[in-house]
């Protein structure tokens, strides 16, 4: 079993906002902000399966004009399967893909939609380095491709490129 904090840097966020016939992409001004509290199981030697729920703060200025420097947040409760590759005895490539629910939720009197919280599906993968610093403890790095949709009255779609950043252990 592993478990483990990862934290993630989305850059070039895009957020196509589908109001039917009043669509709107806004290229958000700020990089979304994430953490991430993971849980795996071993499958094998190479193969995890797993959980995780993460949190996703996004900079909204272009969408509430009203109220400058607003966050929302978006949970991510998803589950997710991860491949091991050793290239040496310390460092190993791995590949995750992550695939579940969210949560657009209202932040500081902001609402995700216009009245209304939303629900939605999103998935995530990404490829990575992972560096054993012993035999319990490994940091990690990885760079991958992320889409997250709400769906209610107002329809979002979020599309960014995640840097992820974090720690796991082994017990």
């Amino acid at each position: 079993m592993a478990g483990g904090v990862e934290s993630e840097f989305g850059l070039n966020p895009l957020l196509l906002v589908d109001g039917g016939e009043k669509s709107k992409e806004y290229e958000l001004s700020a990089p979304t902000l994430g953490l991430r509290p993971v849980v795996e199981w071993a499958l094998n030697q190479i193969f995890f399966v797993g959980a995780e729920w993460g949190f996703m703060w996004q900079d909204i200025d272009q969408i509430n004009q009203k109220t400058p420097d607003e966050k929302r947040i978006v949970m991510l409760p998803h589950a997710r399967a991860r491949l091991d590759f050793p290239l040496s005895c310390r460092l190993v490539l791995e590949a995750v893909f992550a695939f579940g629910p969210n949560f657009w939720t209202k932040w500081r009197g902001v609402d995700a939609n216009v009245g209304s919280r939303m629900m939605g599906l999103g998935y995530r993968f990404s490829a990575g380095l992972r560096f054993l610093v012993n035999t319990k403890v490994d940091l990690l790095f990885g760079i991958g491709y992320q889409q997250e949709y709400g769906y209610g009255d107002t329809d979002l779609q979020l599309t960014q490129v995640p840097i992820q950043i974090g720690m796991r252990t082994h017990f």
